[in-house]
């Protein structure tokens, strides 16, 4: 699941569920993707930096820059 948020709209108890269960979380405003893959792991992206679901969808790498990108 991805969502966008806001940066301060986190809470701890939201972001302890994300992190059980996997998800993305983008930041529109700062360009930047965070993929919680497990408990005590995520991936921050941005740019050009490629961001994996391979754990919840084999084979779907793509860039922070493609996930942004209007048009």
């Amino acid at each position: 699941m991805a969502t966008a948020a806001s940066a301060g709209e986190e809470t701890s108890g939201k972001k302890n569920r994300r992190r059980r269960r996997g998800h993305w979380l983008l930041f529109p405003e700062f360009q930047k993707v965070y993929a919680y893959t497990g408990p005590e792991e995520v991936a921050i992206c941005k740019g050009e930096a490629i961001c994996s679901a391979e754990k919840a969808i084999p084979g779907f790498p793509t860039s922070a820059a493609d996930l942004f990108r209007k048009g």
